[in-house]
């Protein structure tokens, strides 16, 4: 860095400043410290700097199925962002296993990431100390309200009662639902949330429950509304939780 400061006419904390993408620095100033960093072909040592400043300039993400095409998506668009502001990001699936997620969490001990991106779907409110560390913490999804952290959700239960309640004001009595869960009362994923919300449309108008279709990794068996259902709309055992409001003739 004291070679660059020398080429530049600068000071060391000059050079520092931009290498850290401080603010106030003039232009003129810029571009001699960058016009010096090309010339030397200097290379910043990424490990040194984090281990002079006690940051590594890595997030942690860990999210419950990689394989769904949502979490791939939302792992995508973090890791952009992410990368936006000079920040790398581990990616960690927990494959829907809670002794991983809490794995995942304790490894956050070993300070190997500045922060950390939550989407819990096993753990429970009985969960929530591990959380209690010293590191930024987001989480998203519906699990564990009430920790004192940021929580991005996504309003399902809300979702799926209007979805329902506009294909009820259009005049259809007979609403089956794609991505069901049979038991939502025992389950806390995403789809059983958009199912609590489809039932709750259908009860507060007096409407039977008409056909829920269960499909992907709960492999809840096909009935014969399920059989007619999948065969017309072509939903297999593979797609993923998503529930969706159809009419039946």
């Amino acid at each position: 860095m004291a070679d660059v400061a020398h080429e530049a006419g600068v000071s060391v904390a000059s050079v520092s400043n931009f290498l850290n993408k401080q603010p106030y620095m003039s232009e003129s100033m810029a571009a001699r410290i960058a016009e010096a960093i090309d010339r030397l072909g200097y290379k910043v040592n990424s490990s040194a700097r984090n281990l002079r400043s006690g940051r590594t300039r890595l997030l942690k993400l860990v999210i419950p199925d990689l394989r769904q095409v949502y979490f791939s998506e939302l792992a995508e668009d973090i890791l952009a962002e992410a990368r936006q502001h000079g920040y790398g990001v581990i990616v960690e699936s927990t494959t829907n296993n809670r002794a991983r997620e809490l794995e995942s969490i304790a490894s956050m001990g070993t300070h190997s990431a500045d922060g950390l991106i939550l989407s819990p779907l096993m753990m429970t409110v009985d969960d929530i100390a591990a959380l209690d560390g010293d590191y930024p913490l987001v989480l998203l999804g519906e699990r564990l309200f009430g920790v004192n952290a940021p929580h991005v959700v996504i309003r399902n239960r809300e979702g799926a009662a209007a979805a329902t309640y506009h294909l009820l004001d259009a005049g259809c009595r007979r609403i089956a639902v794609v991505g069901a869960v049979p038991h939502p009362e025992h389950d806390f994923s995403s789809g059983s949330i958009r199912t609590h919300g489809y039932r709750e449309a259908l009860a507060a108008r007096g409407i039977p429950v008409f056909c829920q279709v269960g499909v992907g990794r709960f492999g809840v068996s096909f009935s014969p509304c399920e059989r007619r259902v999948s065969g017309r709309f072509g939903v297999g055992r593979s797609c993923w939780l998503l529930v969706i409001a159809l009419v039946i003739a």
